[in-house]
C-alpha cells in the first residue's frame, strides 16, 4: 500500500499479477490487503463517458474502488487537500477511508466501475451534502 503524497484516509492498492500462455490472473486479497473482510461489493456499469458518480463521503464505511473496464478519474477531497487520480483496469485500486469526499467521472464509453464496501448499505452512513461535510471535517 502506498499513501497518496501528503493527503491522509486515501491510499494506492497494487494488485497481484500472474502471466503465462494462457492469459493473465490479476488478484487482490482485500482483507489480507486492506485489513476488513468486506460486507458489500457493487459496481457501476455500462456507463457512458463523462458520467458523474459518487460525490458523496461516508462516516463509518470503507471502499476500495477497482476500475476493471475503461477508465475514471477520481478527485478524493479530505476537507482540507484535494488529489486527482486516473484509474484503469490495469492501474491500481483506491482504498478510501470514512471522511473523504469521492467524485468519479468515466473517461471512456462502458466503463466498469467494482466496489467492496466495510459495510451494508446504509443511507445514514452517506453524506451527499458538500456543506454538511466541510462543516464536519472543521469540527475534527
Amino acid at each position: 500500500m502506498q499513501p497518496i503524497k501528503d493527503f491522509n484516509g486515501v491510499e494506492i492498492l497494487n494488485f497481484e499479477k500472474r502471466m503465462d500462455g494462457r492469459g493473465s490472473l490479476v488478484f487482490f486479497e482485500i482483507e489480507k490487503q486492506c485489513g476488513f473482510a468486506p460486507k458489500r461489493f457493487f459496481y457501476l456499469d455500462g456507463l457512458a463517458s463523462g458520467v458523474a458518480r459518487g460525490n458523496h463521503a461516508h462516516r463509518e464505511c470503507i471502499q476500495v474502488i477497482f476500475v476493471l473496464r475503461g477508465q475514471a478519474e477520481i478527485v478524493v477531497d479530505d476537507g482540507t487537500n484535494s488529489s486527482l487520480l486516473t484509474l484503469t483496469k490495469d492501474s491500481f485500486a483506491l482504498l478510501v477511508q470514512p471522511l473523504i469526499w469521492v467524485n468519479i467521472k468515466t473517461l471512456e464509453q462502458d466503463t466498469l466501475i467494482f466496489v467492496a464496501a466495510s459495510h451494508e448499505f446504509a443511507e445514514e452512513d452517506y453524506i451527499r451534502d458538500r456543506a454538511l461535510f466541510d462543516e464536519i471535517k472543521n469540527v475534527q
